[in-house]
């Protein structure tokens, strides 16, 4: 009986060490990182780097879950960066069109300053990196724009451009976390000709004229819809006080049907105490009923 009861303690103790190394311990090979995010709020609770590591976290069942990612990626970009003053056509027609390469490695140990926005994007750092290079071209290609469009000088001086966005880049992702290794052009640089952007202003201008005559109409919209409550709330209330009328004087209705066909008729002879037609009382109270009163309408 002892001995059962020994192999019994070793089945549950070998059950419980098996359920611990599974959900609790994680071994990250070499030149990967891991993120471990919580599955009930969301967020990115622990950066682990490459080796063997242990999360007590993990004893709850479905608490828990593990991203991997290499700490060095290669990444092409196609970079649509709109038109500076055209941006709110959001047509890549409009846009000047930017191949890039980008080479980086992640330090996990400083990566935790971006894992509160992370969620669950598996793409996180290269759709940060698109986002910031796209912030960085925009203002450097803003001065070619303004206040007219020189093509001809932001050809010229496209390879500077690059270069100052790559170390603007460099400057932001070391800040993160994020060491950009390399950072070059992997095609031909599209840009719109003159033709392309004035035309671009004139759909632009279209466009706002439509939101403005839009937003004309939507006023206008609104407002008929303020008039047309304000008049169904007092029409409800003239209902309502006609309800109470016809409630206090059921003749009312007679009288009303008289007076629609009031020229046709040329003597009703009706009873009356009140001084109101078929004796209608707009106070409260009920009317003592008398007989022997005409009635030439039953």
């Amino acid at each position: 009986m002892k001995r059962l009861r020994n192999i019994l303690f070793i089945i549950i103790l070998l059950t419980l060490a098996g359920y611990l190394y599974v959900n609790c311990f994680f071994m990250i090979e070499e030149g990967v990182f891991g993120l471990v995010r919580s599955e009930q709020t969301g967020d990115i609770i622990r950066v682990l780097d490459s080796g063997y590591h242990i999360i007590p976290e993990g004893i709850i069942p479905e608490e828990i879950s593990l991203m991997t990612f290499r700490k060095k990626e290669s990444r092409l970009f196609d970079l649509s960066i709109p038109i500076p003053s055209l941006e709110m056509t959001k047509s890549d027609f409009y846009a000047i069109t930017i191949p890039v390469s980008v080479q980086y490695a992640v330090s996990p140990e400083r990566i935790t300053l971006i894992t509160e926005e992370w969620g669950d994007d598996r793409d996180y750092i290269p759709h940060l990196l698109k986002r910031l290079m796209t912030r960085y071209f925009v203002r450097e290609f803003t001065p070619y724009f303004s206040p007219v469009y020189r093509r001809v000088e932001l050809e010229r001086d496209i390879d500077e451009i690059v270069q100052s966005v790559s170390e603007s880049l460099t400057a932001q992702g070391r800040g993160i976390g994020i060491e950009i290794t390399a950072f070059r052009l992997s095609g031909a640089v599209r840009l719109p000709d003159a033709g392309i952007f004035f035309d671009g202003l004139q759909y632009l201008k279209e466009l706002m004229e439509v939101e403005k005559n839009n937003k004309k109409e939507l006023i206008i919209l609104r407002s008929k819809l303020e008039r047309d409550e304000i008049y169904n709330k007092q029409f409800y209330q003239k209902l309502e006080e006609i309800s109470r009328l016809i409630k206090q004087n059921p003749d009312l209705l007679k009288y009303m049907y008289i007076e629609k066909m009031a020229d046709k008729v040329k003597v009703i002879i009706t009873p009356e105490q009140s001084g109101m037609p078929f004796g209608l009382d707009f106070g409260s109270g009920e009317k003592e009923k008398r007989t022997g009163d005409i009635n030439n309408l039953r």
